[in-house]
């Protein structure tokens, strides 16, 4: 990108008074700071003034670093006194470790050659890269909130560490106040914040986006302790994932691991995906993004269908602060494997998900970062010892019809506790048959397998029922079924001389009561009773206290 700025600062207008004396006179007045990483490529970008009385239509500009000149030759322009003239070099220098000289010259003004002060022709600046330590990737945690006009600044700036340091770099965007909020992670960050946008690099002080790679490079050559591995297993939207820490040196004190869920490119519906941006109009400069968007010229509230939020953080576990391991004490190459289980939303993209591991020191500063594809740590695999990971999902059991359970196995017969109540304590009659007893009775569940208890026990439940006689008008008969209401022929024969008609108008006479097992108790208040009468009837209660 070129461009002319014209100055009109007091400072300015002295060295233009100064520079009177010189017709054709161009300067390098800026060097842009350079920093990075060693092998980086990075562009150069210089500012040249014109401090001559004369108008500028063109000049070359040479970048000298370690011995490797670039050349950018401008021309079409018409610059007048004080005009500052901003030349971003299309072809790039490839960073050399440690601190190096970079030399810009301007040259070869308006087609003349050297113009009439060659002694600011020239302006030299310190350029450092650093070398990353091997293993080392290193965490930036940002809050931002589409409420928030200023934090367009922060999700630039993690875009940019993005493009720049993404083998060596990983952002994460923790949502505040917006459809992408995750409260355990925007509440854990609360403590660290003290406005919007602002992050923190490793867990270390809090610091302005703009401030991000100052810190990164600080982090970036520091040896991590341990090397983290990242396993997953999906199963429907059920993902698994180990973290395996392999540790480099001897270690002592509380180590942590935590486990972060991130999405890229999400998008939603207006009005709630849509952004506030206070960098609309220009009023406090260009804010150009990766992709060449200048916020400037975006409106007050970008519409949520021309927003596409990235690095958004959707779930940290099990905590903010992270899971201990198991020991204070590790020596190099001991390892220890953490397990989550995470529930991935539906309207969640599969092909957009990370994740993201954080090894946690004694000092709860981040001592190495991991990070990998949904479908790359998937087919690394799960950590053996995610097969006894206490991690489980909450599922449910309905027992006995009485009360819903969590196994603690993840395997429970229902995904919540609302769907077991509903299906345990209101669940339709249904029975079972206990072969080793002969005993039919009501699981609670609705799930028996069969529908009555008469059909139960006329299946004979694996056994030969017991002889038993009803009086039906005036005779004995044995139903086949068990439950006859006299147990033997002498007792019938002695109570069925009442009429068929006086029987059918008596009323009916509760003979017992028997639990779920078929067990004679008392009347007892809170428990599933069932309640048989002398017609044969059969009633189900639950008396409430």
């Amino acid at each position: 990108m070129k461009k002319i700025i014209t100055l009109y600062t007091a400072l300015m207008l002295v060295v233009c008074v100064n520079a009177q004396q010189f017709t054709l006179n161009a300067s390098v007045t800026t060097i842009v700071n350079i920093t990075g990483l060693n092998g980086q490529l990075r562009n150069p970008s210089v500012e040249v003034i014109n401090l001559g009385l004369n108008n500028i239509t063109s000049f070359d500009v040479d970048f000298d670093y370690n011995g490797i000149i670039i050349t950018e030759n401008i021309s079409g322009v018409n610059m007048i006194t004080n005009d500052v003239y901003q030349v971003d070099f299309v072809n790039s220098i490839s960073l050399i470790g440690g601190t190096n000289t970079g030399t810009a010259t301007v040259y070869n003004v308006n087609g003349l050659g050297q113009d009439d002060n060659p002694n600011d022709d020239i302006m030299t600046t310190q350029i450092t890269a650093v070398t990353p330590a091997p293993g080392k990737l290193v965490i930036g945690e940002e809050v931002t909130g589409t409420w928030c006009g200023y934090c367009p600044l922060g999700a630039v700036a993690l875009n940019w560490m993005d493009h720049y340091d993404e083998d060596y770099w990983q952002g994460i965007a923790i949502h505040n106040g917006d459809p992408m909020v995750d409260p355990p992670y925007d509440n854990g960050m609360a403590p660290f914040i003290v406005g919007y946008p602002s992050g923190v690099i490793d867990r270390g002080p809090v610091v302005d986006p703009l401030s991000f790679e100052q810190d990164f490079l600080q982090r970036v050559v520091i040896p991590p302790s341990g090397i983290i591995t990242n396993g997953a297993e999906l199963n429907g939207n059920i993902l698994t994932v180990s973290l395996t820490v392999d540790f480099q040196i001897a270690v002592s004190g509380n180590y942590k691991l935590a486990c972060i869920i991130v999405e890229d490119s999400v998008t939603g519906p207006p009005p709630t995906y849509s952004q506030q941006n206070a960098y609309s109009t220009g009023s406090y400069g260009p804010l150009i993004d990766v992709d060449g968007t200048d916020w400037a010229n975006l409106p007050p509230l970008v519409p949520a269908s021309q927003m596409v939020y990235r690095h958004v953080g959707r779930r940290i576990a099990p905590s903010f602060t992270g899971e201990p391991l198991s020991s204070t004490s590790y020596n190099a190459g001991d390892n220890e494997a953490i397990c989550f289980d995470f529930t991935l939303a539906p309207p969640w993209d599969q092909s957009q998900i990370s994740i993201i591991g954080m090894l946690i020191d004694h000092n709860n500063r981040v001592d190495n970062g991991s990070s990998s594809s949904l479908i790359d740590a998937i087919a690394v695999g799960l950590d053996t010892s995610c097969a006894f990971s206490i991690y489980t999902f909450a599922s449910w059991d309905c027992i006995n019809g009485m009360t819903c359970i969590d196994p603690g196995t993840g395997q429970g017969q229902y995904p919540n506790q609302s769907a077991c109540m509903t299906n345990c304590l209101f669940a339709p009659d249904s029975w079972d048959c206990d072969i080793s007893t002969g005993i039919c009775s009501d699981p609670g569940t609705g799930l028996g397998q069969y529908a009555t208890q008469m059909d139960c026990i006329l299946d004979s439940c694996g056994n030969t029922p017991n002889p038993s006689w009803d009086c039906v008008e005036g005779a004995c008969v044995d139903p086949g079924t068990g439950i006859g209401i006299y147990s033997s022929l002498t007792a019938c024969n002695q109570a069925c001389g009442v009429s068929a008609i006086e029987e059918h108008t008596t009323i009916k006479e509760l003979l017992k009561i028997t639990d779920i097992l078929g067990r004679e108790i008392k009347e007892t208040k809170n428990k599933l009773l069932f309640y048989i009468y002398d017609d044969g009837t059969v009633e189900k209660r639950i008396v409430i206290e």
